[in-house]
């Protein structure tokens, strides 16, 4: 790149307009994570590729979701390792009971898109069309939570149906 050259990055782009910038926005977010300190954006407009573009925030934000996404992946599959089964698909309106269910879903506050819930002991509803779409705790019938919007449901194995 050509000194006084910036660079424009547009989120609509995707995220291969980031791949240059990935090493070192790794390396700099393990820095952080070692130094115990806050993961704010400030902390990577220096970075080589990031100082010299239109928005450094938008490269920053793109290389936050792909993190993001990255330990989505890891920790999903780690889950599998462990025996846990991902649930796409049910008999319509049936319920199962389960031991743990853990959901990830998305949240666009703070750190990374995605949050996990670790939920005991529950029984998991699917809607209509046989999708995963409430999850009703012990000893409840009505008031469960909401879960159709949720990128992925994991449950320990091995489970059972409601009337078993």
């Amino acid at each position: 790149m050509k000194p006084g050259t910036r660079t424009t990055y547009r989120l609509q782009d995707g995220l291969s307009q980031v791949t240059s910038l990935i090493d070192a926005y790794w390396e700099r977010r393990a820095q952080l994570e070692r130094e115990a300190r806050p993961t704010y954006h400030s902390e990577f407009y220096d970075l080589p590729g990031v100082a010299d573009t239109e928005k450094p925030e938008t490269p920053i934000y793109l290389l936050s979701e792909l993190w993001s996404l990255v330990k989505l992946h890891d920790e999903q599959a780690q889950l599998v390792e462990q025996g846990w089964i991902r649930v796409t698909d049910m008999p319509p309106r049936t319920l199962q009971r389960h031991s743990r269910v853990v959901l990830f879903f998305s949240h666009y506050v703070g750190e990374g898109s995605y949050r996990r819930l670790d939920v005991a002991d529950v029984r998991l509803y699917a809607d209509v069309d046989g999708r995963p779409a409430y999850l009703l705790p012990k000893g409840r019938r009505t008031q469960g939570i909401l879960i159709s919007g949720t990128r992925a449901v994991y449950v320990a194995a091995p489970f059972r149906a409601a009337g078993e």
